[in-house]
């Protein structure tokens, strides 16, 4: 399936932190590789016994930050959380994960745009 808006890089310096209202427990955090008005993509390192994200049905809790700015998405959707390679440990793992911006106003995810695009 093709995505409906295109993606952009981002800065270098840009992280994301996906947490979960159903889940107390669950964070990723991990480096922003591109961004559009339909949504975003990070890497994050995977260590242990480790569960994949697939299993959070339902909205997820997005927080994008620099050193110098950060900004809060309440309302995303998780669309994918892929390993991206088998690992150089046995217990550690690269991962690939999209969000979906679902309900987010466009004045927000304008502004997000603004703090992460290159």
């Amino acid at each position: 399936m093709r995505r409906k808006h295109e993606r952009f890089p981002v800065k270098d310096d840009t992280y994301a932190l996906l947490s979960s209202p159903e889940f107390e427990e669950f964070e990723r955090m991990g480096q922003l590789i591109d961004i559009g008005r339909g949504g975003l993509a990070f890497h994050y390192v995977a260590i242990g016994g480790h569960k994949s994200m697939d299993e959070l049905n339902g909205t997820v809790v997005l927080k994008v930050f620099r050193p110098s700015a950060s900004m809060v998405i309440e309302q995303c959707k998780l669309v994918y959380d892929i390993p991206l390679d088998e690992g150089v440990f046995h217990n550690v793992c690269l991962r690939r994960c999209g969000i979906q911006f679902d309900e987010v106003p466009q004045r927000k995810i304008s502004r997000l745009e603004v703090l992460a695009r290159v």
